[in-house]
C-alpha cells in the first residue's frame, strides 16, 4: 500500500467535532465496525479510530485524512508500524470501505444497521442517522438553497455538516453590534462650546482608526457582504489619495469582513509609494495596489478602476458618493443616527466638509430626528464647492437641507493645521482648520454651539509613521518588471507550493500537446512561491516572463491568469483552474 504525501485539511476545532459526530452517525450504521472501534477522536488533522490491543489498551488502527470541505476527497489509511493508503473516496465511503474489510476478515457478509446501502437507495424517503433527525425534507432543502455558493454543493443529505459549516462560516461575520455601528458617541462641553466627538468611534483595537468615515465603511461593507463574497470574488477596490487615510480605512474593515482590498492610486510610483506612511500602512494590512494612472485626479483613477471592471475585474467599488443612491442606510442613515444625543435648540452647528457625504448625514438626522438648529454652517476645508454633491444626496433620499456652504481656501488641502481644545487636539487636516475658521469668523459669541468632530487621522498617522514594516513586497497587480521589487515594508501573503504540488504542475504544463500555440512559444517554465512563470525567447536569446499563473489552493482549482508584453501586463483578473487557465492563454496565443 502506497504512503500518502497530501496534507490533510486544517480543520477548526468546530468542525473537527461536527467531523467526529458524523463519524459515530455513521458507524452505528456499520455493525463490524461499530464493534471495532473503541474511540474515535481527531489528531494532527485526522480523524482517528482506536481498537482494542490484545492487552486491552486502545491502541491506532484507521485513519481518515479530509482534503476538502465538502468531505467528498478524503483518504482511508491503516497502521502497521506505518501508515499506509488504503482507500480514497467520499467521507462516507471510508467508513463503509473499512466496514467491508473487517467482514471479509471475518468471514461474514456486510449487513450495517440501517444498512448504508439501503439509505443511499433511498435517499429521499430514509431518515438515517447521517441525516439531522430534526430537520424535514422541505426544511434540508430550504437549508440547501439558502447556502453560500462555496457550500451549497454539499449533498443535501450530508445536511448536518453542512449546517456546522454555515454556523461556522456566520460565527465569523462582523454584526452591526460588534462593529458598534450603532452606539452613539458622547457629546462634551468645553468652555461653553459643545463638541460631538464622533472621532471616538473606535472599533478596531489593533488599528487606531475613528470617526464617522470609518463607520461608514463598516456599515457599507456590512449591507454588501453577500454580494461581495458572491460576485465580487471578496475583493474591495476604491481610488485614493497618497495622503488620505481613506485607502487604510477600506484595507482594514475588508480585513475584518475577511475580504481582500484593491487601492488605487494614480500619478504614482513605488517611490512615492515608500515616502506615503498611510500607503505603506495600507500595504502593512494587506492591500493590494494599483499605480498604473497616470494623473492622480480622482476621475481618473475611478475611470481606471471602471475600467477594469468593465474587462472583468470582480470588485465591489468603494467611492462613497457613488455608494450613496444604492446604500443611503450605510452612507447616510448611520450618520444620522448619531444626532440623536445633541443638545435642544442649538443655535450654532458646525460641521467641517470633504466630500460633504457625512455632512448630509447629518443633515439627515437632524430632520428625522426633529432636531432644532438655528443655523448648520458647512466648512469645507480646501475651498471646493460641495453643491452638486449635496443636491444628488436631496435628490437620493428626497429631502431638502437647511444650511450655508463656506468654501474656506485659507490653507491648501495637505497643510496640517492643529489647534487644540479641551478634549485634545484636532484632525490636522480637516478640523482643526474648520475650527480656526469658526473662531476667527462665525458669529458664535453667547450663542449655543456644536461643533461636530467627525473623525482624527493624526493618532494612525503617527502609527504608521512608527510602524516598523517587515519585508513588504509591493503587489504586482500593475507593476512592471522592472518596478516589481521589495521595499522594507510589507509580509508577502502568497501559499508555499508543496514539492508535490510543483511536481504535478510541471507534469500538467509539460503536457502541452493539446494547447499547441501555447508549447510552440514556451522556451522554460519556473515556480517560484505560488506563481507559475512560462517564459519564451526574446530575439536577444534571453527568456522573457510571458505567462504567469497565480495558484491560490492546493487542488489548483483556484488560479489566475496574467500575460505579459515587453514586460508589461497586457490581461488581468482571468479567473479559474490551471487547465483553465492555460486554455485561456493557449486561445490567446492563437488570437495573436
Amino acid at each position: 500500500m502506497p504512503e500518502n504525501s497530501r496534507k490533510p485539511l486544517n480543520v477548526s476545532e468546530r468542525a473537527a467535532e461536527q467531523a467526529i459526530n458524523f463519524a459515530r452517525d455513521i458507524i452505528v450504521q456499520l455493525q463490524h465496525l461499530t464493534k471495532c472501534t473503541l474511540e474515535i477522536n481527531m489528531r494532527e488533522d485526522y480523524v482517528c479510530l482506536d481498537k482494542l490491543d490484545g492487552q486491552g489498551n486502545a491502541s491506532k488502527w484507521a485513519r481518515i485524512a479530509l482534503y476538502d470541505k465538502k468531505g467528498q476527497d478524503c483518504t482511508l489509511m491503516l497502521y502497521d508500524k506505518e501508515w499506509s493508503v488504503f482507500f480514497s473516496g467520499s467521507y462516507r465511503a471510508c467508513f463503509k470501505e473499512l466496514d467491508t474489510m473487517i467482514a471479509a476478515e471475518s468471514g461474514d457478509t456486510v449487513k450495517a444497521s440501517g444498512s448504508i446501502q439501503a439509505e443511499e437507495a433511498t435517499a429521499d424517503t430514509d431518515s438515517s442517522a447521517v441525516e439531522s433527525s430534526d430537520l424535514s425534507q422541505a426544511d434540508k432543502d430550504a437549508t440547501h438553497k439558502s447556502l453560500p455558493p462555496n457550500i451549497r454543493e454539499f449533498p443535501k443529505e450530508d445536511i448536518k455538516v453542512v449546517q456546522a459549516l454555515v454556523d461556522e462560516e456566520k460565527a465569523k461575520i462582523p454584526t452591526e453590534e460588534s462593529l458598534r455601528i450603532m452606539e452613539l458617541t458622547p457629546v462634551e462641553e468645553y468652555d461653553g462650546i459643545f463638541y460631538k466627538r464622533d472621532d471616538l468611534y473606535m472599533p478596531f483595537d489593533d488599528v487606531p482608526l475613528s470617526g464617522g468615515k470609518v463607520r461608514q465603511a463598516c456599515s457599507l461593507i456590512l449591507n454588501n457582504y453577500e454580494y461581495i463574497r458572491d460576485n465580487c470574488n471578496g475583493l474591495v477596490a476604491t481610488p485614493n489619495s497618497l495622503t488620505s487615510p481613506q485607502g487604510v480605512i477600506v484595507a482594514r474593515v475588508a480585513k475584518e469582513f475577511g475580504f481582500r482590498s484593491l487601492i488605487l492610486y494614480g500619478g504614482s510610483s513605488i517611490e512615492s509609494i515608500r515616502k506615503h506612511h498611510l500607503a505603506m500602512y495600507a500595504l502593512h494590512l494587506g492591500a493590494e495596489i494599483d499605480l498604473s494612472t497616470k494623473m492622480g485626479y480622482d476621475s481618473a483613477i475611478q475611470a481606471h478602476l471602471e475600467n477594469r471592471m468593465s474587462n472583468g475585474l470582480k470588485c465591489f467599488n468603494v467611492k462613497f458618493g457613488i455608494n450613496l443612491t444604492a446604500n443611503p442606510d450605510a452612507m447616510i442613515k448611520a450618520i444620522g443616527h448619531q444626532v440623536q444625543n445633541l443638545p435642544d435648540d442649538l443655535d450654532v452647528l458646525v460641521i467641517p466638509c470633504g466630500s460633504c457625504i457625512t455632512a448630509c448625514g447629518i443633515m439627515w438626522g437632524l430632520k428625522h430626528y426633529d432636531k432644532k438648529v438655528g443655523k448648520t454652517y458647512l466648512i469645507q476645508i480646501a475651498g471646493h464647492h460641495r453643491d452638486k454633491t449635496i443636491k444628488e444626496v436631496e435628490a437620493a433620499i428626497q429631502i431638502s437641507f437647511d444650511y450655508e456652504f463656506i468654501p474656506d481656501k485659507t490653507y491648501a488641502y495637505k497643510k496640517h493645521v492643529a489647534p487644540k481644545f479641551g478634549g485634545g487636539v484636532f484632525d490636522p487636516i480637516y478640523e482643526g482648520k474648520a475650527y480656526e475658521y469658526m473662531l476667527k469668523h462665525l458669529d458664535i459669541k453667547d450663542k449655543k454651539v456644536l461643533f461636530w468632530i467627525v473623525g482624527n487621522s493624526q493618532a494612525l498617522r503617527d502609527r504608521a509613521k512608527k510602524t516598523q514594516y517587515d519585508k513588504v513586497i509591493i503587489n504586482e497587480y500593475c507593476q512592471s518588471e522592472d518596478e516589481k521589487i521589495f521595499v522594507d515594508n510589507k509580509v508577502d501573503k502568497s501559499i508555499e507550493l508543496s514539492e508535490t504540488n510543483k511536481d504535478n504542475i510541471l507534469r500538467t504544463i509539460e503536457k502541452l500537446e493539446r494547447f499547441p500555440q501555447l508549447k510552440e512559444q514556451t522556451a522554460k517554465i519556473e515556480i517560484k512561491g505560488n506563481h507559475v512563470d512560462l517564459k519564451k525567447k526574446k530575439a536577444s536569446g534571453k527568456a522573457a516572463k510571458w505567462i504567469r499563473i497565480t495558484v491560490n489552493d492546493d487542488e489548483c482549482s483556484d488560479c489566475e491568469l496574467v500575460m505579459y508584453s515587453d514586460g508589461k501586463k497586457v490581461s488581468f483578473s482571468t479567473k479559474g483552474s490551471l487547465v483553465q487557465c492555460l486554455e485561456t492563454a493557449n486561445a490567446a496565443c492563437y488570437a495573436s
